[in-house]
């Protein structure tokens, strides 16, 4: 009987080899592609969360929480001088004419301004000596818009103040983003008394 040379391997070894390196190498890709979905995963989700991180800034930035919602009770017609608990006012008694809406260089009547109030308008007051680069925001955000007060108000506490008719927000710049935000809420918005009335035909002659 012939003897096996010396260095002659067992077939079934070689096989065995063969199976294990395969299996090894079928192990290595899984954890490769694991690897690589966790790192998509991974990737994903920081994106995910950058996402919801700007997005939660940007709704800060841009909320009306600060509004100050005033419950008001009186809207007669009134020839005389009226006193209001706010500065600009936000509602009650007033002129039985409106101010047309639009842009002024100085100041307005309250009276006539809280019945554009209550037709639908914003009205928007600032700080009289207001810079110039200010003023032009807010030059940019009334021109071409209906239902738009524009103003200087002495006296006001902060530097811009917006007031529909039962709403107030002070802003201490006119480039707040908030200030695009409440005009779309309230020019005309849920809580104007008299919906579809205009804000022409009144008094006053805006420069623009």
């Amino acid at each position: 009987m012939r003897g096996s040379r010396m260095g002659d391997k067992p077939q079934g070894t070689i096989k065995e080899r063969l199976s294990a390196l395969q299996a090894q190498q079928r192990r290595q890709e899984r954890r490769r592609r694991i690897a690589v979905i966790g790192v998509s995963v991974t990737g994903v989700g920081a994106l995910a969360a950058a996402v919801t991180v700007f997005w939660l800034e940007d709704r800060a930035r841009t909320s009306l929480d600060a509004v100050q919602t005033v419950n008001v009770t009186q809207r007669n017609h009134t020839s005389k001088p009226v006193t209001y608990p706010q500065a600009p006012p936000v509602g009650s008694d007033h002129s039985p004419a409106w101010q047309n809406c639009g842009v002024y260089t100085d100041p307005i009547r309250n009276e006539n301004a809280v019945h554009s109030q209550e037709h639908g308008a914003v009205w928007v007051a600032y700080r009289p000596g207001l810079p110039k680069e200010q003023l032009d925001m807010l030059l940019d955000q009334a021109r071409g818009r209906d239902f738009v007060l524009l103003s200087p108000y002495p006296g006001l506490s902060s530097a811009v103040a917006l007031n529909s008719w039962g709403k107030q927000l002070k802003l201490d710049s006119a480039d707040d983003p908030r200030l695009p935000v409440f005009l779309r809420t309230n020019i005309n918005g849920s809580g104007t008394p008299e919906p579809g009335a205009t804000c022409t035909g009144g008094v006053g002659e805006p420069s623009a």
